[in-house]
């Protein structure tokens, strides 16, 4: 006998059969669903602590960047008040604003004595002699002759320098060596450079406001500085004489000379040959010259 797929059995057992396949359907779904929940949780567990450890680095970070910061700022106020203090002491330092010239019961004041040097920079020498000058003096005419010899040092020497406007217009560290008899005022125009470089304040900032004048006989005698550190030297003189702490007047200077706000101001380097046999002043000398060759900015007085 066959079946009838009409008969309510058969509906029933449909409608059963589509019911299982719905609720397994669902159950799919679900779990679907729940491993996907799982997988997210995983996920976020697994990357939390990467997370936790980028935002703990870049705390760190900017920690380490402020703290830096507020060294930075803390050096600069300590750099400010040693320029400060310093200028202050060079423009009362009796013997930079002051001259005692022999046995005089007074001194006179640097700037008032002080008479514009002209300062002319040396030209390389020609490898032949002027055939002019030569003409000259077979002439043997005296007033030929000076006029010549005149127009050939005018030649060699060149322009009169401006060391202010040089140094404003400087885009690389420079040196200067000041050549000149005795008594032609190189002396008197460091200790002026000195001065005026003390009496620099805001808002000029083109000029170094840290004028370092030295005494290089002292450098060379010394024996409290390492061999060949100027800036060593002058780091202990200015602990010993104004009461700088030392390492904070060596990072000012480092610093200063580095940012083009500091010149040294370097006298008598003829005065470093020092020693009783000709190797040891000769020794002398040397160490000296190579002291200041790595230094920047400098202004050295030698006599001729």
């Amino acid at each position: 006998m066959g079946s009838n797929l009409s008969s309510p059995g058969c509906w029933w057992a449909r409608a059963a059969l589509v019911n299982g396949l719905f609720k397994l359907h669902e159950i799919r779904a679900n779990t679907e669903k729940e491993q996907s929940i799982q997988d997210k949780e995983h996920q976020h567990q697994v990357s939390l602590p990467t997370l936790q450890k980028d935002f703990e680095e870049k705390h760190e970070a900017q920690i380490r960047n402020q703290r830096m910061k507020e060294i930075e700022d803390e050096e600069a106020s300590i750099r400010d008040k040693i320029t400060s203090a310093y200028q202050n002491l060079i423009q009362n330092n009796p013997y930079i604003a002051s001259i005692q010239i022999l046995d005089m019961s007074f001194s006179l004041d640097t700037i008032k004595m002080y008479v514009k040097a002209r300062i002319r920079e040396e030209a390389k020498l020609p490898p032949v002699l002027d055939p002019t000058l030569v003409l000259a003096e077979e002439t043997s005419d005296p007033k030929e002759l000076f006029r010549v010899d005149l127009q050939e040092f005018t030649n060699q020497t060149g322009e009169i320098l401006d060391l202010d406007n040089t140094i404003r217009m400087s885009s690389k560290p420079l040196r200067y060596v000041l050549l000149g008899d005795v008594g032609s005022g190189k002396t008197i125009l460091l200790k002026k450079l000195a001065l005026s470089y003390a009496a620099i304040k805001p808002p000029i900032t083109d000029l170094p406001d840290l004028p370092i004048y030295v005494e290089l006989s002292l450098f060379a005698s010394s024996t409290q500085s390492k061999a060949n550190d100027l800036l060593d030297f002058i780091a202990n003189e200015w602990q010993d004489k104004y009461r700088f702490p030392k390492d904070d007047a060596l990072i000012c200077i480092s610093k200063k000379l580095s940012d083009g706000k500091a010149i040294l101001l370097l006298d008598g380097l003829d005065e470093t040959i020092q020693g009783d046999r000709d190797e040891t002043a000769q020794e002398s000398y040397n160490r000296v010259i190579n002291a200041i060759m790595i230094l920047p900015y400098v202004i050295l007085r030698h006599k001729l």
